[in-house]
């Protein structure tokens, strides 16, 4: 009786030291940015970069069992990206001061299509490198993430190292990676000449989403079809 009182004692242990957040809201952005190189650190264009991967590359991602949603800003609008994993359907809401607009795609009609171009489509996973050993993989927030090294054939100089989740799945058009791959990126070096900034998640809150779509409610929404969306907000701006 004792013992298997210690072994359910020990299994509680190694399930809770294992367990992985099943919602809430990770922030990502602009981790860190280093020069490999003192020249680069003068260059105007590679400044210039830098303060682009500030803004372009900060968001919200929501998730919970079955979805998530990725806030982050376009042209001084605010964009949510929802994937409903049960049903497979994206919804992209913008909302610029008091209007409000969304527009529903199902999948697989707006993720690009490598049927037609298969030898592209293996180019692109022949670039991607899996590591499994244990020194690669990365706890971050409390996901376990496995590391993942991307060298493009056109640019040899260029390296992105990611690391990845498999425990939030995302749609591939909200992380192109997902087209491979299943799951979501965490983090992400980019080892370019000369400077290497690191985009990933910064923070994480843990939360509890009981009402679907995160609460929103798309009757505040004015429906549109997803090119009338775009024109929209070009219009605006």
């Amino acid at each position: 009786m004792v013992r298997i009182l210690v072994s359910i004692l020990c299994l509680l242990i190694v399930v809770s030291s294992t367990a992985q957040p099943a919602s809430g809201i990770l922030k990502i952005g602009l981790k860190s940015f280093t020069y490999t190189d003192s020249l680069a650190s003068q260059d105007k264009n590679v400044i210039r970069l830098l303060n682009g991967l500030r803004e372009s590359s900060a968001y919200d991602l929501y998730f919970k069992p079955g979805e998530c949603m990725k806030i982050d800003t376009v042209e001084g609008s605010v964009r949510k990206i929802i994937y409903d994993q049960n049903t497979n359907v994206l919804y992209t809401l913008m909302e610029k001061g008091k209007q409000k607009w969304y527009c529903i795609d199902s999948f697989p009609d707006n993720v690009y299509d490598y049927s037609n171009d298969l030898q592209e489509y293996n180019d692109m996973l022949k670039s991607i490198t899996v590591s499994s050993l244990p020194e690669d993989q990365k706890t971050i927030f409390g996901f376990e993430c496995d590391k993942f090294t991307v060298v493009s054939p056109e640019s040899p100089d260029v390296t992105l190292i990611l690391y990845r989740t498999s425990n939030i799945h995302m749609a591939e058009i909200m992380d192109p990676m997902a087209e491979f791959y299943p799951g979501a990126t965490l983090e992400t070096t980019y080892q370019l000449p000369g400077f290497t900034p690191v985009i990933g998640a910064v923070s994480f809150t843990p939360l509890k989403f009981k009402r679907k779509h995160f609460g929103i409610n798309l009757n505040k929404y004015k429906k549109v079809t997803c090119t009338e969306l775009e024109l929209e907000i070009w219009n605006l701006n």
